[in-house]
């Protein structure tokens, strides 16, 4: 009708998620080997015709997101005294939330490791009393993509680059001390 404004509210959303673990645990004689492995995956995405032309999607909010860890432990047990050690292992992807035909979906893109070792020990001195410590080191690192920037060449679109900013690197030391009384 004449007059009226074109809509800009054709909304397409397709959503999905995918997860699965494992793991295992093997003892002998005192001593055990355990792992777990774990991913998952998490797909969103909104796509709006600005132009209402029904057959061109020209902006596409998304967020998929794939996180994947791995634990693998190593435990000694003789009598009152307990030893172990492990490694934990996580890994996040974050695709972006950004305009297609602009960016090509790629700002505020998340890639993020993390690695953990710990090491603790543990003595039970009597029936339900038992005292533990431990020791745990390790790193944080992420990299985002902030903003476009004049003067590249993008496969979607030519004049168009990606700043890579924003990086972090973090490494934590953590120590606890504990005692457990049951009765």
């Amino acid at each position: 009708a004449i007059g009226q404004a074109a809509s800009t509210a054709d909304v397409t959303v397709s959503d999905g998620i995918q997860a699965w673990n494992a793991g295992m645990n093997l003892a002998w004689s005192g001593f055990s080997l355990g792992g777990s492995y774990s991913r998952s995956n998490t797909e969103n995405k909104n796509g709006i015709d600005l132009l209402s032309t029904a057959d061109l999607i020209d902006q596409i909010d998304s967020l998929d997101v794939d996180l994947t860890t791995w634990v693998v432990g190593l435990g000694y047990d003789n009598g009152p005294w307990h030893v172990g050690g492990s490694y934990l292992h996580n890994n996040l992807e974050r695709d972006a939330s950004g305009t297609f035909n602009v960016d090509d979906g790629a700002l505020r893109a998340i890639d993020a490791d993390s690695h953990k070792y710990t090491v603790g020990a543990g003595y039970t001195f009597g029936p339900g009393m038992t005292f533990n410590g431990s020791v745990a080191w390790g790193e944080f690192d992420n990299s985002t993509v902030t903003n476009a920037v004049a003067g590249g060449v993008d496969d979607k679109v030519a004049g168009v680059n990606f700043t890579g900013g924003a990086a972090t690197n973090n490494d934590f030391q953590q120590i606890t001390v504990g005692t457990n009384i049951q009765f």
